[in-house]
């Protein structure tokens, strides 16, 4: 039996939303026997289409139906093939992340989370590892298991390497700092400045941190990141966002605008008043707001995914930043992307500060993406 951290499971629940789909709106792979059962029947086969990401792999995936990205079996925000639908669907709002261990995530983007209604998400994730089986997870950990070998013997021939812990140790702390301008930008800045060597322990790099002179460039910094992450012409490829009562929402940069659009299945419903990046400033937490937001800022410090972005970085700048120096760009990174999305979804709705509910919709908004980033480990 491989052993998994479940943790992140543990007293949660699932339900879900008709009218939801969100999960249809994710391109879902079909692992090798789902594409030869289905491809037996022509309704079906006729819809399976290389996987986008990769077509010269021979991975497949169903096909999407219009410009928005939903699913082509999707109609009126139902699954038209319910009970032949692939384990990727299955599984949502489960993520697998595999890389010296087994972690199962949740999807935080999916509204079915949010109720405290449903399946204990615990045994749901036990189930979802029970269907895989312990013998393509154990290949798939090997897999995981040797990148990050890899990972850590080049790091350390460079004298770069810390580890989850050091780095979650570093990380932890600074949360309740950097929902904060001066508390990021101390970040910021010392991502920027921070020493090649000597080897810093995460109390001394702390230290360094909190006397650092905050980058006064936040606000402009988070407004250009938030234009770049909108920068794409395929509206499938955007972030979507699903609000409390359950419309689709897209942005999507045009010029020096964000365009701000409703959609559904195949087409754009409406067109809403453009939205420009430089008037959204970072809207300020109440107090209630403020504990929702380091709570899941938190979480995600304690995800194998975000030290398995940070090997990726580092790797793909071919070890010439330490892991700890990385580790602080990246939370600074993911800091500004999370708050920046808090306050335009915030802004969009008419609403001038985040308090619960508005962190809430931070999350649904973000979470997602946040699970897509690339890492070193297999996903699932």
């Amino acid at each position: 039996m491989i052993e998994a951290d479940l943790s992140e499971l543990v007293g949660r629940s699932y339900e879900c939303l008709p009218g939801c789909a969100l999960c249809c709106l994710c391109q879902p792979e079909l692992l090798p026997e789902e594409h030869r059962r289905l491809s037996l029947q022509a309704q079906l086969a006729e819809r399976i289409v290389p996987l986008p990401e990769d077509p010269e792999s021979g991975r497949t995936a169903f096909a999407l139906q219009g410009p928005v990205g939903a699913c082509t079996f999707l109609k009126e925000r139902r699954c038209t093939i319910y009970e032949l639908r692939p384990h990727f669907c299955r599984q949502f709002p489960i993520h697998l992340h595999l890389g010296w261990r087994v972690q199962l995530n949740a999807d935080f983007s999916c509204r079915g989370l949010w109720t405290g209604r449903g399946e204990g998400l615990e045994a749901m994730g036990r189930r979802v590892l029970a269907q895989i089986g312990d013998a393509i997870l154990a290949r798939e950990l090997e897999e995981g298991q040797r990148a990050f070998g890899e990972f850590r013997r080049r790091a350390e021939r460079s004298e770069l390497f810390w580890d989850a812990r050091e780095v979650r140790g570093l990380l932890s702390p600074l949360v309740p700092e950097v929902l904060r301008h001066d508390g990021v930008g101390r970040v910021l800045t010392a991502a920027e400045e921070f020493p090649r060597r000597p080897r810093k322990t995460s109390q001394e790099v702390l230290g360094a941190v909190r006397r650092s002179e905050p980058e006064p460039s936040v606000e402009q910094l988070a407004a250009g990141d938030g234009l770049e992450l909108f920068e794409l012409e395929d509206l499938s490829k955007l972030p979507i966002f699903v609000d409390r009562e359950l419309r689709w929402h897209l942005f999507q940069t045009r010029g020096d605008q964000l365009a701000h659009l409703l959609v559904d299945e195949d087409r754009i419903l409406t067109e809403l008043p453009p939205i420009s990046p430089a008037e959204v400033p970072l809207l300020p937490l109440t107090e209630a707001g403020r504990a929702e937001a380091e709570r899941y800022l938190q979480l995600l410090v304690r995800r194998d995914q975000l030290y398995g972005h940070i090997a990726y970085v580092v790797d793909e700048h071919a070890y010439a930043e330490p892991v700890p120096q990385v580790a602080l760009g990246s939370f600074a990174g993911v800091v500004l992307d999370f708050w920046w999305r808090a306050s335009l979804v915030a802004a969009a709705q008419g609403t001038r500060e985040l308090g619960p509910p508005e962190v809430i919709d931070a999350i649904v908004a973000f979470d997602m993406d946040f699970l897509d980033l690339p890492t070193i480990g297999a996903l699932r």
